[in-house]
């Protein structure tokens, strides 16, 4: 397994965080907490709920300086193999108003819905200051260092890729079972690379 990023990708990590601090300033970067799915960050109780959620956005965006948004969550059942595999997305701002799709079976546990939505809400920051790019994948990838930017590293790179492990006794037979889940674009050592 390789732990750092290749030279390249190393560069291209930190231009692009100096390039938010250039663009974005340096308060922000210097002075944002690092976000955590603690009760320090998040003190209201998580459920899988809607209103559970939308605390969670709002909170991301007070974090983000972009508290005076008002924040709309537009949750949507997955149609089809790819909906299912969307969390969240970024549809837009207009008229002072946020607006989050969020995939309603997507939102079981905290940690991985909280990187999802700290994703989204530095879409809306990109959005907000003028940094979004033309090409799509080039953004995602922006995005994500934006969510380091920002505070949101820890929980972005905890979605980027989860390991889970569980077993049982079930009579005489052992039965163990492991789930992995990965979200966001950047790898992991990126993600690593960019909160050192």
């Amino acid at each position: 397994m390789q732990h750092l990023p290749e030279p390249e990708e190393r560069t291209w990590i930190l231009d692009g965080l100096a390039e938010l601090v250039r663009k974005a300033g340096l308060a922000l970067f210097v002075s944002a907490p690092i976000v955590e799915t603690t009760r320090r960050f998040f003190p209201e109780p998580y459920s899988p709920t809607l209103p559970s959620v939308d605390r969670l956005a709002r909170r991301l965006m007070q974090y983000a300086g972009l508290d005076d948004l008002e924040v709309r969550l537009e949750p949507f059942e997955p149609d089809d193999a790819d909906d299912r595999h969307t969390a969240a997305y970024f549809e837009g701002i207009e008229k002072g108003v946020a607006t989050f799709g969020l995939n309603v079976s997507q939102v079981a546990d905290l940690e991985p819905i909280a990187g999802v939505m700290a994703h989204e809400v530095a879409h809306a920051f990109r959005r907000r200051k003028g940094l979004v790019m033309d090409d799509p994948d080039e953004e995602e990838l922006l995005t994500d260092l934006t969510t380091v930017y920002l505070g949101f590293g820890v929980l972005t790179a905890n979605a980027r890729w989860r390991y889970r492990s569980g077993g049982e006794q079930q009579g005489s037979y052992a039965v163990t079972a492991w789930v992995t889940t990965a979200a966001g674009y950047l790898p992991p050592q990126a993600f690593s690379f960019a909160l050192a």
